[in-house]
């Protein structure tokens, strides 16, 4: 015999009832609730010889896996997000649409203000719907994710202004208007081009419906077990699925969302992610539903980085600029002994850093350029003027296979948009 109960009906009051004990296996969904106290206090009253735990998230953004790990044992099987892909038959690509938002005020705000500030900026908005819009236009099942009510209901009506079919699901309202709500995109007919827009914790776990292809992520999130959990909406099997993709709006001038954007870089290389390289211009403005391949851009490590950006390095023109908050040894750096020689043939080379001791001095002997900034935060190149290089890597710094950061080829829009917020930093 096999029961399946809610964990809120094995507890009378703050006592696990007695039945909890009659199990000899036990097998925990979605184990990550396990260290919560109420979760916590169901486990210690089972008596199971087998208890399993199954996830998506066994690290908690909290740090209390532990916690999951006494109670449910240490983690058996993992299933790596190549073995996954490979079954599944279809790529995953993730799309970085860079912005140029600025808060309105260089005062200090806290996150909630930030937040607010993206939710009301007209400029950002616009450039999320006109994706949905042409994601929609060529067939596509998108959903538009954000963590603020307020934003699902603006990008709901500009969406309804285009006359798209949209279905709203979040936390407020009526049981029965969610219910609804649910009911309508379950018994849309396939032909339907419709568009999901919804809060983060509301599509979270139990979220089903496998004609998704495409998401939006309309505000920033920093831990890469949300964005593996939303990502998961897109994950499931449906014929004629031949990719998904994630849209990423990438405020780079703001240090805050730049962080949060390096975090997010992590999380899409470890769940089977690549990059797709579009132009310039698409990066900002309109873009054209892409027709995409599997040939599409790596999200490179803190090793496998290296042969391609010293290529990029020797195949410069007429400059470099590299920011690197944190430098490592340049005096034995290989890329300090490449900016030598370029320096010699004639290109100009900038180094930025919030360090300011016997390393920058070593490089301002060889004639680099050095600018110094305690609140610098970007790690970037820009080559030419054209190729980005932009992620988690201190290029000048020390690396390892946790770093991330990717190459964005013909871009000369987003080079001076990353010129500009370095300079600003000066």
């Amino acid at each position: 015999m096999i029961d399946i109960a809610l964990m809120q009906s094995c507890l009378d009051g703050d006592e696990v009832k007695p039945f909890v004990r009659d199990y000899g296996m036990v097998i925990v969904d979605e184990c990550h609730h396990v260290s919560s106290v109420t979760f916590e206090r169901v486990l210690k009253g089972v008596t199971a010889r087998y208890v399993y735990g199954l996830t998506a998230t066994p690290i908690r953004k909290d740090y209390h896996q532990p916690i999951i790990f006494m109670q449910c044992g240490s983690i058996r099987f993992s299933a790596d997000a190549a073995g996954l892909m490979a079954q599944q038959g279809f790529h995953r690509y993730f799309i970085p649409r860079f912005t140029s938002f600025r808060p309105l005020t260089e005062d200090k705000q806290n996150i909630s203000s930030l937040y607010q500030s993206l939710v009301d900026d007209e400029v950002r908005n616009n450039l999320i719907v006109d994706d949905v819009c042409k994601a929609v236009d060529a067939g596509r099942i998108p959903m538009v994710l954000t963590s603020r009510t307020a934003h699902v209901e603006i990008l709901s009506q500009m969406l309804h202004d285009r006359g798209k079919d949209v279905i709203l699901l979040t936390g407020s309202g009526t049981a029965k208007e969610k219910k609804t709500a649910l009911h309508q995109l379950r018994i849309a007919p396939v032909e339907n081009r419709l568009v999901v827009v919804a809060t983060g914790k509301y599509v979270g776990e139990g979220f089903d419906y496998p004609r998704l292809d495409t998401l939006f992520l309309a505000l920033p999130i920093s831990w890469k077990g949300l964005l593996a959990q939303y990502a998961g909406r897109l994950h499931r099997e449906y014929p004629g699925k031949e990719d998904v993709r994630i849209y990423d709006y990438i405020d780079l001038h703001h240090p805050v969302y730049d962080s949060m954007y390096k975090r997010r870089l992590k999380g899409y290389a470890s769940i089977g992610y690549k990059v797709a390289d579009v132009s310039s211009p698409a990066l900002f403005d309109s873009l054209p539903d892409l027709d995409l391949s599997s040939s599409e851009g790596q999200i490179f490590n803190g090793k496998t980085f290296f042969v391609l950006f010293c290529k990029d390095l020797l195949a410069a023109k007429h400059s470099i600029i590299i920011s690197s908050p944190k430098l490592y040894h340049v005096q034995q750096n290989q890329f300090t002994d490449m900016l030598k020689n370029l320096l010699v043939n004639g290109i100009n080379i900038i180094v930025l850093s919030k360090q300011s001791d016997e390393q920058t001095d070593y490089l301002k002997s060889l004639g680099v350029t050095v600018n110094t900034n305690k609140t610098l935060s970007h790690s970037c190149a820009i080559i030419d003027s054209s190729i980005v290089w932009y992620g988690g890597i201190h290029l000048l710094g020390f690396s390892t296979e946790e770093d991330n950061i990717i190459k964005l080829s013909d871009n000369a829009r987003l080079a001076a948009e990353l010129i500009e917020a370095l300079m600003d930093k000066k």
